[in-house]
C-alpha cells in the first residue's frame, strides 16, 4: 500500500481542501488531484489540514482503531511506509504559537484583555483536543464583543487573535476581513443580505472584524438590520468555521446588542479595552521610536506626560494610542526642520528627539 492509496479513499472536495489550503489549485479531476498533494507535501502535511472525523473515516476504512487524530495519521502513515514528521510539525506550531503569543505580550497596557483572550485561547484548544480524541466537547460560539475608546488595540488584537486560531488549528485558513458598515450594508432591497453572505463565505476558516458594529443598528427601516439577521445566521450555522469579532464604544455597542432578542446571546466572550494611562502612552511613543531608530531624552519624557494628561483632560473621546503614533509622527517633522536649519549636526543628533520638538 502506499500514500496514494490512503488519498483515493478521500472524497474529492478533501483533497481540494488540502491543496487550497497551501494556495495550490483545486481543479481537474481526483486522480489529478492526488498526484498533485502527494508532489506538493507528504502525507502527514496533507492528512494533518482534515478534521478529526476524515481521518476517523480513514481509520475505519482501514480496519484500524481511531487513536486520537495525530496518532492516527502517524499509524496510517506507517501503514502504507510514508515517513512521519510529527515532531518537526509540532516544533514548528509551537515557534509560531510562542511568536504570536510574544507580540500580544509585548503590546503596552492592555492587561485584563490580554487575560481573556489567553481563557478565550485555553478553553477552545482544550475542547478542541477532546473532540480530536473523540470525547465529547462543549460547542459553544467563538464570537466576541470587544468594546473601547478609538486607539486602544482592538483591530491589532483582532489581528492576533486571528493568527492565534490559526496556529492552534482552531480555524480552518486563519484569515482576518476587517469590514465597516459601508462594507456591508447595500442600496436596495437584497442587496445588503447578497453582499454580507459574500463577505462571510470569504472569511469562512477564519475571523471577521467589524469596527463601530453599532452603526449598523441604524433606523428602523434600515437596512443594517438585514445585514444584523445574515450575520447572526451564519454566526449560528458556521460557528466552528469562523470568528466574528465586532467592537466599538461601550455603551453604544449595548444598545446595538439589545436591538435584536438573539444578538447578544450569539457573543460567549467579552473584552473591554480600557483606555491608556499616561505612563503607558509614553511607552508606546518610547517603543515607537526604538523601533524607528530614535531616542526619547528624559526631559521630552516628562514633557509627554504633562501632554498626555492636559490632552485626556480636554477631550471626551480620549483618542490613546492614536494620539501616541500622532504625537510621534509630528515629532519627527519637527525634528527634521530643526536639524535643517542648523548648520552643523552630528550623527547623534538624527536619532535623538527632545522636548524641543514636542
Amino acid at each position: 500500500m502506499s500514500p496514494l492509496d490512503v488519498l483515493e479513499n478521500l472524497h474529492k472536495s478533501d483533497l481540494q481542501f488540502i491543496l487550497r489550503a497551501n494556495a495550490i489549485t483545486g481543479t481537474g479531476n481526483k486522480y489529478e488531484l492526488t498526484r498533485r498533494v502527494l508532489e506538493s507535501m507528504d502525507l502527514t502535511q496533507a492528512l494533518s489540514l482534515l478534521t478529526y472525523t476524515d481521518i476517523k473515516g480513514l481509520c475505519s476504512f482501514f480496519d484500524m482503531k481511531y487513536v486520537g487524530k495525530q496518532a492516527s495519521i502517524a499509524e496510517l502513515c506507517a501503514l502504507c511506509g510514508a515517513p512521519t514528521n510529527n515532531i518537526q510539525i509540532a516544533n514548528v506550531e509551537h515557534d509560531e504559537i510562542s511568536t504570536i503569543q510574544n507580540e500580544l505580550d509585548n503590546i503596552v497596557g492592555l492587561t485584563g484583555a490580554k487575560r481573556k483572550i489567553k481563557e478565550l485561547i485555553a478553553f477552545n484548544t482544550i475542547q478542541k483536543k477532546r473532540k480530536d480524541l473523540g470525547l465529547e466537547s462543549v460547542s459553544i460560539g467563538r464570537h466576541i464583543v470587544f468594546t473601547g475608546n478609538p486607539g486602544t488595540g482592538k483591530t491589532t488584537v483582532a489581528r492576533i487573535i486571528g493568527r492565534l486560531f490559526k496556529a492552534y488549528g482552531l480555524v480552518s485558513q486563519g484569515g482576518f476581513r476587517e469590514v465597516s458598515r459601508s462594507d456591508l450594508v447595500g442600496k436596495y432591497i437584497g442587496h445588503s443580505e447578497k453582499i454580507t453572505s459574500k463577505i462571510l463565505e470569504e472569511a469562512k476558516g477564519g475571523v471577521l472584524f467589524i469596527d463601530e458594529a453599532y452603526a449598523l443598528a441604524g433606523e428602523d427601516d434600515d437596512f443594517g438590520k438585514i445585514v444584523i439577521e445574515t450575520l447572526m445566521v451564519a454566526m449560528e450555522n458556521h460557528r466552528d468555521d469562523i470568528v466574528i469579532i465586532v467592537a466599538g464604544y461601550k455603551d453604544e455597542m449595548e444598545h446595538f446588542l439589545n436591538i435584536n432578542p438573539g444578538l447578544k446571546s450569539r457573543f460567549n466572550f467579552f473584552i473591554e479595552f480600557d483606555d491608556y494611562n499616561n505612563e503607558e502612552l509614553v511607552n508606546i511613543v518610547k517603543l515607537m521610536a526604538e523601533r524607528n531608530d530614535y531616542k526619547i531624552d528624559n526631559e521630552l519624557e516628562m514633557a509627554l506626560l504633562d501632554n498626555f494628561s492636559n490632552c485626556r483632560n480636554s477631550t471626551d473621546k480620549f483618542a490613546n494610542g492614536r494620539l501616541a503614533r500622532n504625537l510621534f509622527e509630528s515629532m519627527l517633522l519637527k525634528q527634521a526642520i530643526r536639524l535643517s536649519e542648523m548648520e552643523h549636526y552630528d550623527d547623534a543628533m538624527l536619532q535623538v528627539l527632545t522636548s524641543v520638538d514636542q
